[in-house]
């Protein structure tokens, strides 16, 4: 008896492995900015709005602008990225229990015991190579009658779903510095300073009333050498 419920043990086991699953995989991309560091405490502003802090151990790295950096390498302003993946996975599992009961009802593979606290318990598709015991001997399914004391182990199999979230690498980039002010362009030599053009003035008129006076650039010494050219003129022309 005790060899025939390792066997069934070891086709569930089987059945298990060899059960072909369907996995559900998606992948979340969280990103923050780094808003303080303290030791190896972080704050991260994430993409979100919302502001966590974080403990992260001292073996922590994240690879920031190609370079793997530490906790305390951290600077303010530098944007982090992680990828998570979530991956779904049904599973079926079996809950094997021995039972004690009174057989209360049994046809096909469906069976009815009422246990020691009265109550009824079903079991549906119960496999035909589960032996059932009645007075020390083995029983089989089909041979079950109402009223019949047994004791059986009964395998129960419900659908479940495992859950396994892989975080990935954290990558990161510093901001990008401010560009210094260009400083003005200094003077080029070939090009003379303008100079600043002399204030224009203009001659005030003369106040009324009054007239300027020529300078004196003439006298009457011309005038007499001229008359007496002319005189001898004259004399030579009578004679």
């Amino acid at each position: 008896m005790r060899l025939k419920f390792a066997l069934a043990f070891l086709v569930i086991g089987m059945l298990s492995c060899f059960s072909v699953v369907m996995a559900d995989s998606t992948t979340e991309v969280r990103s923050g900015k780094v808003v303080a560091v303290d030791g190896n405490h972080v704050i991260i502003k994430m993409s979100t709005g919302e502001t966590k802090e974080f403990d992260v151990p001292d073996d922590f790295t994240a690879t920031v602008d190609g370079k793997e950096v530490g906790v305390k390498d951290l600077k303010p302003g530098t944007v982090l990225t992680r990828s998570i993946t979530t991956t779904t996975e049904p599973k079926t599992v079996y809950t094997t229990t021995v039972k004690n009961g009174t057989v209360w009802y049994a046809s096909g593979t469906t069976v009815i015991l009422t246990g020691a606290d009265g109550k009824n318990r079903k079991y549906d598709n119960v496999p035909d190579w589960i032996k059932f015991e009645h007075n020390g001997k083995p029983v089989d399914l089909n041979e079950l009658r109402k009223g019949m004391k047994v004791s059986a182990t009964m395998v129960t199999e419900s659908q479940s779903q495992v859950v396994t979230t892989t975080p990935g690498g954290v990558s990161g980039e510093t901001p990008a510095e401010p560009a210094p002010a260009a400083a003005p362009a200094p003077a080029s030599a070939s090009e003379p300073a303008t100079a600043a053009a002399p204030a224009m003035t203009t001659p005030s008129a003369p106040a009324e009333g009054h007239h300027k006076k020529l300078p004196k650039t003439a006298d009457n010494y011309g005038l007499l050498v001229l008359l007496g050219l002319s005189l001898v003129a004259v004399s030579w022309k009578l004679r």
